[in-house]
């Protein structure tokens, strides 16, 4: 069967799935995503019902996943999902909010979290990557980041656009530890030196984050 195949046959509370949603808003980013991923594990914040990770996983694009979601139904769902693909063992759910303190040194996605902020803050020693509109939402959505994300557009069939992004911890202390001339360190910026300690190293002629 196709992976389609097996979304409405998962016993659940919730509404069923139509093809085209599923193809547009689900299957298409995540064949995206799928092309910027060389690792073995994923962690997927707001994971949902789990259709991104369980995706990746299933077509053996990533060998494991660990989701995050607190909503009880949703979560159920994945697990319920995990276990119809058969690869339930290298799915984990987990039903609650994960704290970007808890995830470190991992590639982290996300398709529905809502807020491009909340999944900046995971950025500390992990590899960021995610989707959203362009910049035709505005002014109804806010488009408010703190990273210079890698920001390439992508097009679906029917001409649907969306910016796939991707940004990783490494840019991030190279960007920081760089050559300071007449700029202030963003807000964000300093609040990752703070939050977790990070080491500022003078030398002679320089100051240098490690």
């Amino acid at each position: 069967m196709e992976f389609f195949d097996y979304l409405n046959k998962i016993e659940t509370n919730l509404l069923p799935i139509e093809f085209d949603y599923w193809d547009k808003f689900h299957r298409w980013p995540a064949d995206e995503i799928s092309n910027l991923l060389n690792e073995s594990h994923i962690v997927d914040v707001g994971s949902g019902c789990g259709l991104l990770s369980c995706y990746l996983v299933w077509n053996g694009v990533v060998g494991s996943a660990d989701l995050y979601d607190p909503r009880e139904e949703q979560s159920v769902y994945a697990e319920k999902l995990a276990y119809a693909l058969g690869i339930s063992d290298k799915v984990k759910v987990h039903k609650y909010h994960v704290l970007r303190k808890n995830i470190q040194d991992s590639t982290v996605v996300s398709l529905r979290l809502g807020s491009l902020q909340a999944l900046e803050d995971f950025i500390y020693k992990n590899r960021l990557i995610t989707c959203r509109r362009t910049s035709e939402v505005e002014p109804v959505f806010e488009r408010n980041q703190r990273l210079p994300w890698n920001i390439k557009e992508i097009q679906y069939k029917d001409g649907f656009k969306l910016e796939l992004m991707e940004y990783s911890y490494d840019q991030l202390t190279q960007l920081v530890s760089g050559e300071r001339w007449m700029e202030d360190l963003s807000p964000f910026a300093q609040e990752l030196i703070q939050a977790f300690d990070i080491k500022v190293v003078n030398k002679i002629g320089g100051d240098f984050v490690e």
